[in-house]
């Protein structure tokens, strides 16, 4: 089927408490010429659709995603999280308990729908690699397994506080982004990018039956009083701060660990992805690998945040032009995996591994155990040249 031929229908899903969440489903646009197949969710913070003045389904974000999908048997589902684009509800916190219980209702109506099989996977990069890791919580029987990149496992060690120095530049810049979303105002978040693409996009889409934009601005207003990490600097002085006045609510839960138990008791398979120069998601593909016991592929390699270029200090040329890796091969990668948990006659993954790309050697290992059994811990000094020494003389500064 050609690209072309898949559309974006978006709907309300109520959850267990009234609150309307909003779902991007990529369909044929003769859907009875289609069996049902397995169905790929990503659960964003960032708009899961686009209005655009002159719309077509290029012009969205996922449309290249969902065409691969779709060509390889699987339909993409999108959807808003609690309190953050088209969908209803406030924040008090990001990934709070009430957000984490959403994804495993929208993934049991997924599952309920003419065009999925009852068999839903789970994915995404960044954010929707933390929502992938929090579809693992509720433990929904259609979900059969999880596959993401550059996840923040540990939010505080690993992102905002890294070495315990709050990264201040990060709280702001999100922020910024994730205020503006919030607000609809697309002038403030496309600030700086060419005007045609400021000029043709109106918002966050709503869903298809709010036809006069009145529910999508009933749900704007519940954002506006969404936590937001540029008043929230001092919170992530330490691990275990809460929110003023809601003891209940803790930055913990913005970190994926905090919900160890649970993912654990779920048993879902996992096949995750991080960069070693990404932040800090290599130290939590290692917390990963070494902490939950679910069937797991680990893998670490030269990328950055998306996957599509090499962020290697030891490839070609000069340093400041890094080889692009084509989005298509991105994709290819997750749905591999995809095949192999859906696709009878796919060759199965070898789970609980750890595949990691070591730099300047340029090749790929892979290990059961870590850290290696060959590590050894050495410490180091600083130096007055700017350099680390393994002896114990104190440095000499003037």
């Amino acid at each position: 089927m050609d690209q072309a031929d898949i559309i974006l229908k978006s709907y309300y899903v109520v959850m267990r408490d009234g609150v309307r969440i909003a779902v991007s489903v990529w369909l044929a646009r003769k859907a009875e010429s289609v069996n049902p197949r397995p169905a790929v969710l990503v659960t964003t913070r960032y708009w899961r659709a686009i209005a655009f003045r002159q719309d077509r389904p290029e012009y969205q974000n996922s449309f290249a995603m969902a065409s691969h999908l779709w060509q390889r048997g699987y339909t993409l589902v999108l959807c808003d999280a609690r309190g953050s684009g088209a969908s209803f509800g406030t924040r008090e916190i990001e990934m709070s308990p009430d957000e984490v219980a959403d994804i495993g209702e929208v993934i049991e109506w997924i599952a309920a729908q003419p065009w999925c099989d009852g068999h839903v996977a789970t994915s995404g990069t960044s954010y929707s690699a933390d929502t992938t890791f929090l579809s693992f919580v509720t433990n929904p029987p259609p979900l059969k397994v999880g596959v993401s990149r550059a996840v923040d496992y540990d939010v505080y060690r690993h992102l905002m506080a890294p070495g315990g120095i709050v990264n201040t530049w990060m709280a702001q810049v999100w922020g910024e982004l994730t205020g503006a979303q919030d607000r609809n105002d697309a002038e403030s978040l496309f600030a700086g990018r060419p005007d045609e693409m400021i000029n043709n996009v109106i918002g966050v889409r709503p869903v298809d039956a709010d036809k006069d934009g009145a529910m999508l601005a009933e749900a704007i207003a519940d954002h506006q009083t969404n936590f937001n990490t540029q008043n929230a600097v001092r919170l992530f002085e330490f691990a275990d701060s809460t929110i003023p006045g809601r003891p209940d609510l803790s930055i913990k839960f913005i970190s994926i660990y905090h919900y160890q138990d649970e993912m654990q008791a779920s048993a879902t398979p996992i096949v995750y992805r991080a960069g070693w120069y990404d932040s800090g998601t290599a130290l939590g593909a290692m917390s990963i690998f070494t902490s939950l016991s679910n069937p797991k592929r680990i893998i670490v390699g030269p990328w950055n945040h998306v996957g599509n270029y090499r962020a290697d200090p030891f490839q070609a040329g000069d340093g400041t032009t890094p080889k692009a890796i084509p989005m298509e091969s991105v994709y290819a990668l997750a749905t591999a995996s995809l095949d192999a948990s859906f696709k009878e006659d796919a060759t199965p993954l070898e789970m609980d591994v750890l595949e990691y790309y070591t730099l300047g050697e340029n090749k790929w290992k892979s290990t059961h155990v870590w850290p290696l059994p060959e590590t050894r811990m050495e410490r180091m000094y600083l130096s007055a040249d700017s350099t680390l020494r393994v002896d114990q003389s104190p440095p000499e500064f003037s």
